[in-house]
């Protein structure tokens, strides 16, 4: 049986990279994103998520190993395309891979002027999480939801 994409993607970054492996080489068979998506899919035992990115740890838009893919959502590929060079955020300018290290550590820590550490991090997701878990407060957030949905729009969301 295949697990719901959905309640695969909720993992962290963590868990769904736990599969790679770069040593092994690239595979390049042809191809496009479509097919990986299913392949990756198969290879992890999920249905395919709609909307999501797949994304090549390896770096190459080429690869169809499943041990070089996985699942994630647009900041981690747009992250992911940075560290690689592939994106060039200076504008016709190319970073050196040093000043690409630099630029990350800089930008890992910082949120709208405050610097914030990896174990606040982690203890707030932490929390989310533990709060998500509660049906009532998803409750809550359910109907405020609602809420919005009917106040900006004058009617009610389908449930």
């Amino acid at each position: 049986m295949f697990e719901p994409a959905e309640k695969y993607l909720l993992r962290s970054k963590e868990e769904r990279q736990a599969h790679l492996n770069l040593s092994e080489a690239c595979i390049e068979i042809g191809g496009d994103s479509q097919e990986f998506r299913g392949l990756l899919a198969h290879y992890l035992r999920v249905t395919i998520p709609k909307r999501k990115p797949l994304c090549h740890a390896c770096h190459n838009a080429k690869c169809s190993n499943p041990r070089h893919l996985y699942w994630g959502n647009a900041s981690e590929n747009g992250f992911d395309r940075y560290q690689s060079g592939q994106v060039n955020l200076n504008k016709g300018k190319k970073r050196t891979a040093e000043q690409r290290k630099k630029l990350s550590i800089a930008l890992s820590g910082k949120l709208k002027g405050r610097t914030l550490s990896a174990e606040h991090c982690k203890n707030v997701s932490i929390a989310i999480k533990e709060k998500m878990k509660d049906p009532v407060y998803r409750k809550k957030l359910s109907d405020a939801a609602k809420a919005r949905c009917l106040s900006s729009t004058g009617r009610a969301r389908p449930s």
